[in-house]
């Protein structure tokens, strides 16, 4: 059986695209005053709330896309060394 890691590219576009139109939409609500983006405990509107949720896309992509990597990799390999080791108490 080949080894079925999860790829940290594909997280990455999941992670991307997923959050992405709901960010766009905060974006445009920014851009044209009706929401604000909170950052560091200010309100921002206008161009600087659009660029401030532009640019938390690719860093909300990065942060969960590692995590869950990290999470599910780390569960692949304890579930493979487990079934490892009943396979082998099986055969005894």
């Amino acid at each position: 059986m080949a080894e079925a890691y999860y790829s940290l590219k594909k997280l990455l576009l999941a992670y991307t695209f997923a959050y992405a139109p709901f960010s766009l939409i905060a974006a445009i609500l920014s851009l044209a005053g009706l929401l604000p983006v909170n950052f560091n405990g200010q309100h921002y509107y206008g161009i600087s709330g659009f660029i401030i949720t532009i640019l938390t896309i690719p860093f909300v992509a990065i942060v969960f896309g590692v995590i869950n990597w990290i999470y599910l990799n780390l569960g692949v390999f304890v579930g493979k060394k487990v079934l490892g080791l009943l396979k082998k108490s099986e055969e005894r």
